[in-house]
């Protein structure tokens, strides 16, 4: 790196003096261009010198000692990682749905590919979302109680009933919310109302 550095002060300032020596006309520019690629050769020359097979090895290296941090690749790291990769896909399901309907997601099961051999490893093969209705109206009492909100409008005074099952045409909403953002088919995506067997 130091004799690189050395050459490429050495070559700007020969490249300064010529240019201050030459007389203007054609034959500057022609000698300015002449100085120009052997000053891009020093400067592109580190770049010629690296090893591509020495450069694969450290790379393979590297990769191996991120994705598996003993050495060797295991059950039980193979495992872990997995479970991680799950418990963070159904986190970012929940949210997903939680932010973007009118439902509460209250708890997501993924099903990935394990098979450390397949070409589809760690892709989504089934999504079940336990989702309930979206209680903004319910006011959370010491716990054990729920109040539910009263509505005060022309039709009187009432309480904000929202007893109905969330339906089917929400549940498919949701089930194609969720397909769509994983990019799995909505076959692969099961959404079922808290309480359902």
């Amino acid at each position: 790196m130091k004799e690189w550095l050395v050459n490429v002060i050495a070559g700007s300032l020969t490249l300064t003096i010529f240019s201050y020596l030459i007389p203007s006309g054609n034959i500057k520019k022609t000698v300015m261009v002449l100085f120009g690629f052997i000053f891009t050769a020093i400067i592109i020359s580190p770049i010629t010198s690296i090893d591509i097979n020495t450069l694969g090895d450290k790379m393979d290296l590297i990769f191996n000692n991120i994705t598996v941090p003993d050495g060797g690749q295991n059950e039980e790291t193979t495992d872990q990682i997995l479970n991680d990769y799950k418990n963070r896909v159904q986190e970012v399901i929940c949210d997903y749905i939680n932010k973007n309907s009118e439902v509460v997601c209250n708890k997501c099961i993924v099903a990935v590919n394990g098979d450390i051999t397949s070409e589809k490893f760690g892709s989504i093969e089934t999504v079940y979302c336990f989702i309930s209705e979206n209680n903004k109206n319910v006011l959370p009492d010491s716990g054990k109680h729920q109040i539910q909100q009263i509505i005060i409008n022309i039709d009187g005074i009432h309480l904000n009933n929202r007893n109905e099952n969330i339906g089917t045409a929400q549940n498919e909403k949701i089930q194609k919310l969720v397909a769509e953002y994983l990019h799995i088919n909505e076959s692969q995506v099961y959404i079922k109302e808290e309480g359902d067997k």
